[in-house]
C-alpha cells in the first residue's frame, strides 16, 4: 500500500531520550538523513540529525525506530529502542554557532542487520527536499508550515509516532533573519521539540507569483532550536528550546515563537562525511545496545 506524504513524514523523526550526570532525564526530537546520497551508484551517509544542546554533556541516549515489513511497511506496535551509554559519535556542524550536530547510523544499523536480522522503517529526508533556488524565490512573507517532534516527549508510545503541529512563517524565509541563515516560526514550541524538523507543505490551494494554485507543494524548510521568552523585568532573550520539562520558579514566559536553522547547512557536513567515507573512519562510530519494544 502507497503511503501519502504526511503519512511517510510522522516516520521521519525519532525520540530521543537523554539522561545528564546527575540522572536527570531530558527529551529532544531527531530525524532521519541521508548524507551524500547518489542514486546511481546506490549510496549514501544515513544519519540521525539533531541539536548540539539535546546531547551535549549526557550520560547516555537512545532513540527508538519502528520494525518494518521487508523494510517497506511499518509495524505499528512493534519497536527497537537503541541505547548509547556515552555521548561518543556525534559530530558537530563545523560553525560553533550553528546549533547541529549528526550521528551516522550505518555502522548500527549494519549491527541490527547482522545480530537480528530485522527490518526497520523510516523514512530519510535528502537534500532532494531543500529549498531550491526557484521556490526560495517565490515564497511570501508569510507562508504556511508543519513541525513534526516531540513537545514535552509527547508521543504515542504503542505506535512510535510523534506529533505534528501548524503553524506559519513569522519572519520571510527568503531573507536571512538578522543576517543568519536561520527564520522564524509562528508555533507552539515546547521543551522536547527541539531538533523538529520544519516542513512547507501545501495540499490544496496556495499562491504563486500572484496566482491561486491548487496542487501540492513541499519542502523541508528547517530546524527549530530556539524561541525567545519575555521576562517579569520586559527583557527579551533567545533561548535553546528546552530539553526537559521540568517546573522550576522563574518568570520567563515564552512566546510561542520558534528559530529555526535552514537546512541547507545540512550541507555543510558533507565535506566531514566525505573525508571520513574517503578515510573509511566512519565505522569507527560506537555501537549502541538494541531492545526490542513489542506493543500490541
Amino acid at each position: 500500500m502507497d503511503m501519502t506524504l504526511p503519512d511517510q513524514l510522522v516516520h521521519s523523526t525519532a525520540l530521543i531520550q537523554c539522561v545528564s550526570p546527575d540522572g536527570q532525564p531530558s527529551t529532544g526530537t531527531g530525524f532521519f538523513y541521508q548524507f551524500l546520497r547518489d542514486d546511481d551508484a546506490h549510496i549514501s551517509v544515513p544519519a540521525l540529525v539533531t541539536n548540539k544542546h539535546v546531547v551535549e554533556g549526557v550520560n547516555s541516549w537512545s532513540f527508538t525506530v519502528t520494525k518494518s515489513v521487508s523494510g517497506d511497511q511499518p509495524i505499528l506496535g512493534e519497536r527497537l529502542t537503541i541505547d548509547f551509554y556515552s555521548n561518543a559519535g556525534w559530530i558537530p556542524h563545523p560553525d560553533p554557532n550553528i546549533d547541529l550536530t549528526i550521528f551516522l547510523l550505518g555502522p548500527t544499523l549494519k549491527k541490527i542487520e547482522k545480530e537480528r536480522g530485522i527490518g526497520l522503517y523510516y523514512v530519510n529526508l535528502t537534500n532532494s527536499n531543500l529549498v531550491t533556488d526557484e521556490l526560495n524565490a517565490e515564497l511570501t512573507a508569510i507562508e504556511p508550515v508543519l513541525m513534526v517532534g516531540y513537545p514535552i516527549g509527547l508521543w504515542d508510545s504503542t505506535n512510535n509516532l510523534p506529533v505534528a503541529r501548524r503553524g506559519i512563517t513569522a519572519s520571510p524565509y527568503s531573507i536571512d533573519h538578522d543576517g543568519r541563515s536561520e527564520f522564524l516560526i509562528d508555533a507552539a514550541c515546547f521543551p522536547g521539540s527541539s531538533g523538529s524538523p520544519v516542513f512547507l507543505y501545501n495540499d490544496g490551494p496556495y499562491f504563486k507569483d500572484g496566482s491561486l494554485i491548487v496542487g501540492t507543494r513541499f519542502a523541508f524548510l528547517g530546524v527549530l532550536y530556539a524561541g525567545p521568552v519575555y521576562n517579569a523585568s520586559g527583557e527579551i532573550s533567545v533561548e535553546s528550546i528546552p530539553t526537559t520539562a521540568t517546573p522550576v520558579s522563574r518568570t520567563a514566559i515564552p512566546i510561542n515563537i520558534g528559530y529555526c536553522i535552514k537546512s541547507n547547512r545540512l550541507l555543510d557536513f558533507e565535506p566531514i562525511l566525505e573525508r571520513l567515507r574517503s578515510s573509511d573512519t566512519s565505522d569507527v562510530i560506537s555501537d549502541g545496545v538494541l531492545e526490542d519494544n513489542h506493543n500490541s
